[in-house]
C-alpha cells in the first residue's frame, strides 16, 4: 500500500500513516525500514497487518522536500535568498531583456531580507540582500539598455524623416 506519515514520535517510536482513501494505520519504530528515520509528509510503501502499518519503506524522492526546506524562519529566509539571486543571475545572462526577472530578484530579496529580520542565521539575509543588490544594479542595466536601443531606433527614424 501507499501512504504519507501523518507523524513520528521519536521519544516513544510511533507513528501514524494514512492512506489516499482516509484509512489511518499506527506503526512502530521496528516497523520502518527506512536509513533515516521517518518525516512528516514523507510518502511511503507499506502493509497492512490487523490496521497496523508493517514493512515500512521510504519511496525514493518522497515527500514534500520544499515544505521540509521552509518549515524554519531561517528556511524561508534561505529560499528567498536564493531565489533573488538565482533571479538576479538570470538577469545578467538575458541583458536588457530581463526587467521581469530582476524585478523578481527585488521581490524575492526583499522578502528574504524581511524574513531573516532578527534570526541568528545571517545566511537568508546575506543570499536575499546579494540578490537585492545584483538585481537593482541588473533592473537598472536593463532600463538603460532599453532606452539606449529605443534612443536609437528613435534618431534613425528622425533622421530619416528629415532628409
Amino acid at each position: 500500500m501507499r501512504g504519507t506519515i501523518l507523524g513520528y514520535n521519536d521519544n516513544d517510536g510511533t507513528g501514524a500513516i494514512t492512506t489516499p482513501d482516509g484509512t489511518r494505520h499506527d506503526f512502530g519504530a521496528a516497523d520502518w525500514k527506512g536509513a533515516t528515520r521517518p518525516r512528516t509528509g514523507q510518502i511511503v510503501d507499506f502493509n497492512s497487518m490487523d490496521g497496523r502499518a508493517v514493512d515500512i519503506y521510504p519511496m525514493p524522492g518522497g515527500g514534500p522536500l520544499l515544505e521540509a526546506a521552509t518549515s524554519t524562519p531561517e528556511g524561508q529566509a534561505q529560499m528567498f535568498g536564493v531565489l533573488s539571486l538565482g533571479s538576479a543571475l538570470l538577469t545578467m545572462m538575458l541583458g536588457p531583456l530581463g526587467l521581469l526577472t530582476a524585478a523578481a530578484a527585488i521581490f524575492f530579496g526583499l522578502k528574504g531580507r524581511r524574513a531573516s529580520v532578527g534570526l541568528t542565521d545571517r545566511l537568508g539575509y546575506y543570499l536575499s540582500m546579494g540578490g537585492l543588490i545584483l538585481g537593482g544594479i541588473m533592473m537598472a542595466f536593463a532600463v538603460i539598455g532599453i532606452l539606449a536601443f529605443f534612443g536609437v531606433v528613435g534618431a534613425l527614424m528622425w533622421g530619416s524623416w528629415l532628409h
